[in-house]
């Protein structure tokens, strides 16, 4: 949908697309120390309904120089919590038109540079899906993810770059996606969160205290919770299209090798066979020898 609003205001100041983008670079760089790469192509996106939502800082620059209250007067639709939830446990279902929607406008942020819709909340595993799907056919989006990743400023953003990385359909960052999971604490701990609250059905809060338990025998939980955590994690681990999901659930699969032995091991096993990434074939093997995955 066209943002009639934001057009509307710079045609009564009578600004260019270029004098207004030259502007909030300006304003930007006063608030932050930081150069953005807002020109009048990514102006242009705005205008035209393409990104719906972009940074607090741009949000913020364009309330100053346009002299508005609230981002509503700009024209911008927030993205809603809801939108970024996944609705299903399962990695089959095709999104929804509403998350197709919404990873249009996230996608418009990263092929412009502009990381701030990604530093707000986590975005679903379907979420993921569908904003992968778009970034899968433009190489300047999966540059900025890949350094968003590895160098972003806050976890959210890593997570969510790692996400999109770990679901593009051709996999040639899965090596990357893995030792960004490895060395990254915080990052770590929130993708497998994510990933144990979509398999085990739980919502964040609990699926965050089953992975803090991890180095806890049994992770916690009861003999019957743990059977059907394994059964699970077996099914997750062969996963095809999130190779960072194969990864957690490879490394909750080690810690409930303490309660159920054999049959993680030849989950391990199986999947040892069969895994095609590199890093994530370390990692099993790294279990089965009985040593930490990271």
């Amino acid at each position: 949908m066209v943002n009639d609003r934001l057009r509307l205001l710079r045609d009564h100041h009578q600004w260019t697309q270029d004098q207004v983008a030259l502007q909030v670079r300006e304003l930007v760089y006063a608030a932050t120390g930081y150069k953005p790469p807002f020109d009048a192509h990514y102006l242009s996106r705005l205008e035209r309904g393409q990104i719906t939502w972009p940074g607090k800082d741009y949000r913020a620059a364009l309330r100053t120089l346009f002299g508005v209250q609230t981002d509503d007067q700009l024209g911008f639709r927030y993205v809603r919590r809801r939108d970024f939830l996944t609705l299903s446990a399962t990695a089959l279902l095709v999104p929804t038109p509403t998350e197709i929607e919404t990873a249009r406008g996230i996608f418009g942020g990263v092929v412009a540079g502009d990381p701030g819709p990604l530093t707000e909340l986590q975005t679903s595993h379907h979420m993921d899906l569908a904003i992968g799907g778009l970034a899968a056919r433009d190489k300047a989006s999966v540059r900025y993810l890949t350094r968003w990743m590895g160098e972003g400023s806050s976890a959210l953003l890593r997570v969510n770059s790692a996400g999109i990385i770990a679901k593009l359909p051709m996999q040639d960052h899965a090596d990357d996606v893995i030792s960004a999971l490895r060395r990254d604490p915080d990052t770590r701990h929130l993708y497998i969160t994510a990933v144990a609250a979509r398999v085990l059905t739980l919502d964040r809060q609990d699926a965050g205290a089953v992975v803090i338990s991890i180095g806890k025998r049994g992770l916690g939980l009861s003999a019957e919770e743990a059977e059907t955590a394994v059964q699970r994690f077996a099914k997750e681990i062969h996963n095809p299209r999130d190779v960072a999901a194969r990864w957690c659930s490879a490394v909750m699969l080690g810690e409930l090798q303490q309660t159920s032995g054999s049959s993680v091991k030849e989950t391990l096993s199986q999947a040892l066979r069969l895994e095609p990434c590199r890093e994530n074939l370390r990692t099993i093997g790294t279990i089965l020898a009985g040593q930490a995955p990271y």
